[in-house]
């Protein structure tokens, strides 16, 4: 496979290298991929979690005071995990 860059693409790839972030092109790249990949997945997966919240039952009307309420729960739940 053959790919073209611009210039402006080529320097970034090569500030990434001199930066020590990354050994190569290639190694750059496979990173890009990887990531590109697991937001696709995080994607699908809010997309599954919308549909299924759009799916179940009736709306709720979000109030300071409900989201004050959902984030003392939510933050009691972490605490004791």
């Amino acid at each position: 496979m053959t790919i073209t860059l611009t210039p402006e693409q080529e320097q970034i790839i090569q500030e990434q290298i001199t930066s020590g972030k990354y050994t190569d092109p290639s190694d750059l790249i496979s990173q890009a991929l990887q990531l590109l990949l697991e937001r696709d997945q995080a994607n699908q997966k809010l997309e599954g979690l919308l549909i299924a919240s759009l799916e179940s039952g009736d709306p709720i009307v979000a109030t300071d005071e409900w989201w004050d309420s959902k984030k003392a729960s939510l933050t009691e739940k972490h605490q004791n995990q």
